[in-house]
């Protein structure tokens, strides 16, 4: 694949070499440019696969010389801004890949590419000629790297003043002010955005009124001041969602928002009207894997907590089989497929919990927490699991040494601290 990217980029060159100020001189080093980074990128994906796989030395030569790639596409998209001349989009294509790579660049060791990148995405943003699909991805790559160097404040401004342009930045604004802990500003800045939308952006309208309706939902007691404020905006989303699952049946945004519905219902105690959506969502024809893995997670939640509260054993069965095909629904390697594979074993083991059989839910819970350890949610969800039946069975250290190889310390905090006090008090008992 590289000796490909090497002859790909021998042949541009050699069209420069001929012609050094041709007509086409410019495009040929913005390609040039774009050859090698793609190749820098392909170096870096692979090279967090094999760190991932324990091929540390094979990885750290092989982003070396992802590097190098990089630094060759800057020389190139520099000459290429440099003799664009009066031809606009291939100047803003450039600069734009520039200041991308210069971010890809940056690191502890040359922390000044981060800012030659921002510079070279700022200037975009000013250049009186560029679109305004041009302009919003400027406006993107410098939010991204704003939040990469931790400067939240000076993205979320940046993404809040283009939000009343365009829809794509007021979702972006939204996840930032979420990841910030302001769930009401989040959802004043994408109601705003929903209300004052082009109409001429039907994809991007149905996702923004998705996500004002999945906020509402998930966080109406945040956002509410009062009770009765609360459940308005809880109605409001409900019918939201129905309506997109209405006007969308059979494809993914209905598979999303019934999605929605049955979580809430869940919560709610509602689990019969839950699994019907999660049955409905399931017969479309259009939906993507990714959704018919979460279904089925759905589908096992509910008869869970069904389960659990009839204490019926066949509904708890139904949960085991519905947790399997979450399992088995394959979805390749992403972090978003990993993540609900790990959610899926993890039921599993709450369901042999349920029946009482610890010794299998214990291996489940392993299962988690040795192979999904990079997803960090449901490997700590399993291991406070496997802490508490092992804590059940008093066997402390154990259960302390579980918590201890977890992420979210504070999360973990509070079992902790229990089993610290139980550790001290065993101690004092023996006498120790």
């Amino acid at each position: 694949m590289f000796a490909l990217y090497d002859r790909a980029a021998e042949i541009v060159d050699r069209s420069i070499v001929i012609n050094p100020r041709g007509a086409f001189a410019a495009a040929a080093h913005y390609l040039l440019g774009a050859i090698r980074c793609a190749a820098g990128d392909l170096r870096r994906e692979i090279a967090g696969e094999w760190r991932a796989n324990g091929r540390h030395d094979e990885a750290l030569e092989l982003e070396k010389n992802g590097a190098a790639d990089y630094l060759q596409a800057v020389e190139k998209l520099q000459i290429a801004i440099g003799t664009a001349a009066d031809d606009t989009d291939l100047r803003v294509a450039s600069r734009t890949l520039l200041g991308n790579t210069y971010l890809k660049l940056a690191d502890k060791d040359h922390a000044r590419y981060y800012e030659d990148g921002l510079r070279e995405l700022r200037i975009l943003v000013n250049e009186p000629s560029i679109t305004p699909a041009q302009r919003l991805d400027a406006v993107r790559g410098i939010a991204a790297a704003l939040i990469g160097g931790e400067q939240y404040d000076e993205a979320a401004r940046l993404l809040l003043a283009q939000s009343s342009r365009d829809l794509a930045s007021a979702l972006d604004a939204m996840k930032l002010q979420l990841t910030l802990g302001q769930p009401r500003a989040a959802y004043r800045t994408l109601q705003e955005s929903v209300a004052n939308a082009e109409r001429d952006q039907p994809a991007l309208l149905v996702e923004a009124k998705f996500e004002l309706a999945n906020l509402a939902l998930q966080r109406a007691g945040q956002i509410g001041a009062n009770d009765d404020e609360i459940a308005a905006l809880r109605r409001g989303a409900i019918d939201t969602l129905a309506g997109i699952a209405d006007r969308y049946a059979g494809g993914s945004w209905a598979s999303l928002a019934l999605l929605s519905l049955g979580n809430f219902l869940i919560d709610h105690r509602q689990y019969e009207r839950a699994l019907a959506y999660a049955d409905a969502a399931l017969r479309g024809d259009e939906r993507a894997i990714v959704t018919t893995q979460a279904l089925y997670l759905l589908q096992g939640r509910a008869w869970l907590a069904w389960g659990k509260d009839k204490k019926d054993g066949e509904m708890l069965g139904r949960a085991g089989a519905a947790f399997v095909r979450a399992e088995r629904a394959n979805i390749g390697n992403s972090s978003l497929g990993r993540q609900q594979r790990a959610a899926a074993i993890l039921g599993q083991g709450d369901v042999a919990q349920a029946r009482g059989d610890d010794d299998a839910a214990l291996q489940y819970y392993g299962r988690v927490f040795a192979i999904f350890y990079q997803e960090y949610v449901p490997a700590d969800l399993a291991r406070l699991q496997a802490a508490a039946i092992h804590e059940r069975r008093k066997n402390y250290e154990l259960a302390w040494q579980i918590l201890d190889q977890g992420f979210d310390q504070a999360k973990l905090l509070a079992a902790k601290m229990r089993l610290r006090e139980l550790l001290d008090a065993e101690k004092k008992a023996q006498g120790k």
